[in-house]
């Protein structure tokens, strides 16, 4: 019977151990590895506190930008290309004595005067012909739920239509509260006539006074 040569991988049950340089390559290359995860994992947690820093700017920088929007002392809605409110602060709110959701895709034109309905019709008219260009603005009479009458100047932007279907243009409208300067204008105004009929009065009086030559 043959013997089978010593050092024959078949039916040798002892595998060979790698040597010493080869189990110091494997070890430099794990070392490697963890110090290529250590530098990955300070990197994301570097970027996820960066993440969550710019995610609280955020919420701080839209929490801000609601209150001016809300405590602001003028009116501001968004309307859609038929004149039904989208977006309203809590001025136009107390202007019109209605709770906001309830503002919210009603008409503007139900507290606009009937007699002026037709100029906000014009007004609309107006920013969908030109949307994103001039601002177009309309002095209306308005009347709120509460039973307050007053008059505003209504300014709308249209945004910008390049990318925007025409179905989905909103204008950003300022509803501006300008009775007390009606009433100044017309109190300035009855005041002029007032003066002038006074100046009139006095210069006829003076006229009838003046001692007149006679004629010989």
């Amino acid at each position: 019977m043959k013997r089978k040569p010593k050092g024959s991988g078949a039916g040798n049950g002892s595998a060979r151990k790698p040597g010493p340089a080869c189990l110091a390559r494997l070890e430099a290359e794990a070392q490697d590895l963890r110090d290529q995860l250590a530098l990955l994992h300070v990197h994301n947690e570097a970027e996820y506190h960066t993440m969550i820093e710019a995610q609280r700017e955020l919420e701080l920088s839209r929490e801000r930008y609601a209150h001016l929007y809300d405590s602001a002392p003028t009116g501001y809605v968004s309307l859609d290309r038929n004149g039904f409110i989208q977006e309203a602060n809590l001025t136009v709110a107390r202007m019109l004595g209605v709770e906001r959701p309830k503002l919210l895709s009603t008409l503007l034109a139900r507290y606009v005067f009937e007699e002026d309905r037709r100029k906000l019709l014009r007004h609309l008219t107006r920013c969908r012909r030109n949307p994103g260009h001039a601002d177009v603005t309309t002095e209306l009479r308005m009347a709120g739920a509460n039973g307050r009458q007053f008059e505003v100047a209504l300014t709308s932007a249209a945004q910008p239509a390049a990318h925007v279907p025409l179905a989905q243009i909103r204008f950003h409208t300022v509803l501006d509260d300008i009775t007390k300067r009606k009433q100044a204008d017309e109190t300035l105004r009855r005041s002029n006539a007032r003066l002038d009929l006074l100046a009139e009065t006095a210069s006829e009086l003076l006229r009838s006074d003046t001692p007149q030559k006679a004629v010989y």
